[in-house]
């Protein structure tokens, strides 16, 4: 294969690669734009069950800033004259067991002088309770007779204790109670009619809407004021507190998108709202939390010069190994490859010799090795080696153009291999 037809592949290899990359980036954004895997009636959901349409068209609006929390709720900085949304909070059931942290974070905040709006998540026939299907099936079994047995006593977790609650019937004087919605033939629940109460005066209000929740508040304490009743069960009301105000929902979905398509009532949204300029979509009890990563924090403290400082070392990198600054040798190829001969292993031992052990040396290197290679030797054997010494000293003494180095080896190799029967080579 010629060097075109590679440069040819390698190009569609990476042309195939960025499209493939450009695809998934384009899918991820995709389905961050819709929202469908967030919770409902989260601001940044785009599809039927989300309230981005409500977010954005706040913020289109001139002179209204709208923002999102993703902070705890104890850290909220809320000023006088903000609107603080809760759309789509879930209802456990327990009107008497809400969290402390959550209770006094919307109390400070309305003394504080901010619209605190919470609107629960809708639930035709009042069954969000935290408790799934199956555990409503054990709960409606018969009790079986069971046998005394000691309780028995467990160590407590601190760590997984549960956190304070508080009860609402006490703090803000209100209960709530369910009436499931009617059913169609189809076995679809149907939504109900919420009216606006009679004695209610203020804004001017719709004066009915369709509620498609179960949940509806009771037992008001005298700074309630009903806003919409479904029959005679009050499903939003609102009441003064501290500096600010309470208002709460039983139902959602007139905030959603699909509400703002099919039947929208702005007379509503805007007296939600309130005279606020400033909103701010809660996103926490979501479970969407503030994490921020390397590119958030990167956005923060403004690093983008760095980032593209190091994306191009990245790509000079690359282009250095890939082709390198020293230009390559151009020499020609020999026509024929011509093998060449290689030496065995005793020419490659004299050469090593040759060139770490210096002649004057080379006597006393070789009886120092061959007396290295004889642990035990007899007495016979030392006068030998002895008399080998000698032999090396005098050689080494004489004059350098009277030195017969091969002819005094030969003599010590035939002095000490005498006693062994042999000669050393």
């Amino acid at each position: 294969m010629n060097s075109l037809s590679t440069k040819f592949l390698a190009a569609l290899g990476v042309l195939a690669a960025v499209l493939f990359a450009y695809g998934i980036i384009q899918l991820f954004l995709f389905r961050a734009g819709v929202g469908d895997s967030l919770p409902p009636y989260s601001s940044y959901r785009a599809d039927p069950v989300g309230v981005k349409a409500f977010y954005e068209g706040l913020a289109s609006l001139p002179g209204m800033e709208v923002r999102r929390n993703r902070d705890k709720l104890a850290k909220l900085a809320t000023q006088p004259g903000e609107t603080l949304l809760f759309v789509g909070t879930p209802y456990y059931g327990d009107i008497d067991e809400v969290e402390e942290e959550i209770v006094e974070a919307l109390e400070a905040a309305a003394n504080a002088g901010a619209r605190v709006v919470l609107a629960f998540i809708p639930d035709p026939e009042g069954g969000f309770r935290g408790a799934s299907s199956l555990e409503k099936e054990e709960e409606n079994k018969p009790e079986e007779k069971k046998e005394d047995k000691p309780a028995e006593k467990k160590e407590e977790d601190p760590f997984m204790a549960p956190p304070p609650t508080v009860s609402l019937r006490e703090r803000w004087g209100l209960t709530c109670a369910f009436a499931r919605l009617e059913q169609d033939d189809k076995g679809e629940y149907a939504p109900a009619t919420a009216t606006l109460a009679q004695n209610y005066t203020g804004a001017d209000l719709p004066e009915s809407l369709s509620w498609h929740a179960a949940l509806y508040f009771t037992e008001l304490a005298g700074e309630w004021r009903p806003v919409y009743v479904r029959g005679e069960w009050p499903v939003l009301i609102e009441r003064p507190f501290g500096a600010g105000t309470l208002v709460l929902s039983s139902d959602s979905y007139f905030m959603s998108n699909e509400a703002l398509r099919i039947e929208p009532q702005p007379a509503l949204l805007a007296w939600v709202v309130g005279p606020a300029r400033v909103v701010l979509f809660d996103e926490y009890l979501h479970g969407i939390q503030a994490n921020p990563g390397i590119m958030a924090l990167a956005r923060r403290y403004r690093l983008h010069g760095l980032g593209l400082g190091l994306l191009v070392l990245g790509v000079l990198y690359i282009w250095r190994a890939m082709s390198p600054l020293v230009p390559r040798r151009t020499d020609p190829a020999p026509e024929e490859a011509v093998p060449l001969e290689g030496r065995d292993a005793a020419a490659a031992l004299q050469n090593l010799l040759r060139r770490h052990v210096p002649r004057h040396e080379l006597l006393g290197t070789c009886l120092h090795e061959w007396r290295s290679a004889q642990p035990r030797i007899s007495a016979e054997e030392e006068r030998r080696f002895q008399e080998a010494e000698a032999i090396a000293a005098a050689e080494e003494a004489k004059p350098a153009k009277s030195r017969n180095r091969a002819e005094a080896y030969k003599a010590i190799s035939a002095l000490l291999g005498k006693q062994a029967g042999r000669v050393i080579r």
